[in-house]
C-alpha cells in the first residue's frame, strides 16, 4: 500500500474487508490486514461493532453439557410459531418464541452427539427432521409430541423438500443414492411417482448434501464432485456438473438468489450457478483470507455451519467453524454480499447449529451448554455464548510505504472520526517497520457537549457535534507504517486520516 504524495491520506472506505492473506505492503487502501467483530456498512462507508447475543432459553435443555445438534424456526398455517431444537436425545419446541423449551420427544429415538447434525425443514405444514446418527426421520405438527415420519423413509444423512416431494440422501447402505416420495405426500416412499437414483455410483465418494438453485435444478454434492438433478417431475435427470470440487458437509452449502456458495473439504468457499465455478481466479477477494481458512481445524470442516443472514444494513453468508486445534465451532467467517469482501469474528459464534426466522430475520444459534442464543441483539455489547464477555473489535491497516522500502516515513498524527457515545472508549495505535501497536492512545467516545443556546447556562457542557474526532500524535519513523483502531465498547466509526506524510529523501507537498 503506497502513500500518495499528499500531506493527508483519508481512509473513508472500508469495503475491501479483511485481506490478511495478501502481502502486507500490497493491500488496497480499503482493505484491512486484520479486523474482528465489525459490520462494514453498505458501500464501505464506515463500520460499526457487532452486536452481542443473549440467552434464548434461561433454563438449560437436559443439562449444562447438552449440545444442540439441530435447530429450526417452524410456523404453520394455523398461525403457530415455534423454535425447535434437537438437544441430547430429545426434541424440544418453544411456543411463540417464548424462550421455554418443552420436551416433545415422545417415542422418538435420537442418538446424542454434537456431530450427529439434524436438518429440519417444513413441508406441507409439517416440520420434518432428517439426519442424526442417522436416525429415523421425524415429524412434528405443532401439537403433541414428535413422531417417526411414516412410510418407512430411508434414514439418510440429509434431506430437503423440492417441487412437492421430500428427498432424502446419503444412507449408510447406499451412500450415493437420493430417494424421493410420491407427489404431495411426505409419507409415501413406495407408491407410483416415488423413486431413487444412484449418483456416480462406486466412485468411492458419498453424497453429503444438496442446494436448490431454482424450481428445476438441484445441486447434489459429494466431497469431490457436484451433480445436477434436473426436472420438476419424476423420473429426474442427473448430470455431473463438476469434478474435483465438492462440499465439506451438509451444512456447508448455502443458496442465495440462484447462486450456490459452498465450502470445500480443502477449506475454501466456492460459488456456482450450476454451470460454471466462480473462484479466486474470477473474484480475487475470495482468496484474501486463505490464511484464516488454513488456520481452521481441517478435521472439523465437515461440521461447518452456513446460513444467509440479511437485514437492512447487511447481507451476509455466515460460516461458523472450529479454529486451531479446537473441538467445537468457535469462530465466524463471513462473506459480505453487499461489499463482496470478508469479515471475521473471533468471539460470539460459539455454536453448533444456526437457524433463522425468515419473517423477522432473527438469527438463532444452538450452543454446547444446553442453551440457544438470540444473535445480533441491538444495544447488546456482550456475548452470552462467551461468558458474557464484552465484544472486542478492531480494524487494522496494511503496511504503508512511500512506494519504496528504502524511503523513510515520518508522520504527524492519525485522526479517527466516529459517532459520539454517552459512554465508552476507543484506542488508536500504530507502529513502524512491521512492529504493530508500538504505541497506543485511548480516548473517550463521549461528545463535546450540548448545542449552544439549547441548555442552561453554567450547567450544560457546550459543543454540539454528533460526531467527534480524536487524534493520536505519531512519534518515530521507519520504512513502513501501520495503524489500528480498536475497543470493546460499541462504536460507529466513519473514517481515519493520516496527516503530515514526509520522507527523509524527499518532501512531499500537498496535491
Amino acid at each position: 500500500m503506497g502513500l500518495r504524495n499528499s500531506t493527508e491520506i483519508a481512509f473513508d472506505n472500508f469495503s475491501g474487508g479483511r485481506a490478511s492473506a495478501k502481502n502486507k505492503t500490497s493491500l488496497e487502501q480499503n482493505e484491512a490486514l486484520s479486523l474482528d467483530n465489525i459490520v462494514i456498512k453498505p458501500q464501505g462507508m464506515g463500520f460499526r461493532s457487532m452486536n452481542g447475543n443473549t440467552e434464548f432459553n434461561g433454563t438449560v435443555m437436559v443439562d449444562a453439557t447438552t449440545v444442540v445438534a439441530g435447530l429450526s424456526y417452524y410456523s404453520n398455517t394455523g398461525g403457530n410459531t415455534f423454535l425447535c431444537a434437537v438437544a441430547g436425545t430429545k426434541l424440544f419446541k418453544s411456543d411463540s418464541l417464548d424462550g421455554t423449551m418443552d420436551d416433545v420427544t415422545g417415542a422418538l429415538t435420537i442418538t446424542s452427539g454434537q456431530n450427529n447434525l439434524w436438518q429440519m425443514f417444513t413441508y406441507d405444514d409439517v416440520l420434518i427432521g432428517v439426519g442424526g446418527a442417522p436416525d429415523a426421520p421425524f415429524k412434528f405438527t405443532g401439537t403433541g409430541n414428535g413422531a417417526v415420519l411414516g412410510g418407512s423413509p430411508p434414514s439418510g444423512s440429509f434431506g430437503f423438500a423440492y417441487n412437492n416431494r421430500v428427498f432424502i440422501g446419503g444412507t449408510s447402505a447406499n451412500p450415493s443414492r437420493i430417494n424421493w416420495t410420491i407427489l404431495k405426500d411426505s409419507e409415501d416412499w413406495s407408491g407410483t411417482g416415488s423413486g431413487n437414483a444412484d449418483v456416480a455410483l462406486n466412485d468411492g465418494d458419498s453424497l453429503v448434501g444438496a442446494g436448490q438453485l431454482n424450481d428445476t435444478n438441484v445441486l447434489l454434492f459429494k466431497k469431490n464432485s457436484v451433480h445436477r438433478m434436473v426436472g420438476k417431475t419424476s423420473p429426474f435427470s442427473f448430470f455431473q456438473a463438476f469434478q474435483g470440487v465438492g462440499a465439506a458437509g451438509k451444512n456447508a452449502i448455502v443458496v442465495v438468489d440462484g447462486l450456490c456458495y459452498f465450502v470445500t473439504p480443502q477449506g475454501r468457499m466456492v460459488i456456482t450457478d450450476g454451470n460454471s465455478i466462480i473462484d479466486s481466479r474470477l473474484m480475487p477477494r475470495l482468496n484474501n483470507i486463505d490464511d484464516v481458512w488454513d488456520g481452521l481445524n481441517q478435521s472439523r470442516l465437515a461440521y461447518i455451519q452456513g446460513i444467509r443472514y440479511k437485514k437492512k444494513e447487511l447481507d451476509w453468508i455466515i460460516w461458523t467453524a472450529t479454529n486451531g486445534s479446537g473441538t467445537t465451532n468457535d469462530v465466524a467467517i463471513i462473506w459480505d454480499l453487499l461489499n463482496k469482501c470478508w469479515i471475521t469474528a473471533s468471539k460470539g459464534f460459539e455454536g453448533n447449529t444456526l437457524a433463522i426466522n425468515p419473517f423477522l430475520n432473527n438469527l438463532y444459534m444452538g450452543g454446547y451448554v444446553g442453551k440457544i442464543y438470540t444473535m445480533d441483539v441491538s444495544g447488546t455489547n456482550t456475548n452470552a455464548s462467551n461468558a458474557s464477555a464484552k465484544i472486542s473489535w478492531k480494524w487494522q491497516s496494511g503496511w504503508l510505504t512511500q512506494n519504496s522500502l528504502d524511503k523513510v516515513i515520518k508522520l504527524h498524527r492519525v485522526n479517527g472520526a466516529f459517532t459520539a457515545k454517552t459512554v465508552g472508549n476507543i484506542t488508536i495505535s500504530y507502529g513502524y517497520d512491521f512492529s504493530p501497536n508500538e504505541r497506543a492512545k485511548t480516548f473517550s467516545m463521549q461528545g463535546p457537549g450540548g448545542l449552544w443556546d439549547a441548555g442552561l447556562w453554567d450547567v450544560m457542557n457546550w459543543g454540539g457535534l454528533s460526531d467527534v474526532i480524536r487524534n493520536a500524535s505519531i512519534l518515530g519513523r521507519g520504512n513502513v507504517f501501520n495503524y489500528q483502531v480498536s475497543g470493546d465498547d460499541q462504536v460507529d466509526y466513519n473514517m481515519s486520516t493520516i496527516v503530515g506524510t514526509q520522507s527523509s529523501q524527499k518532501h512531499f507537498e500537498a496535491g
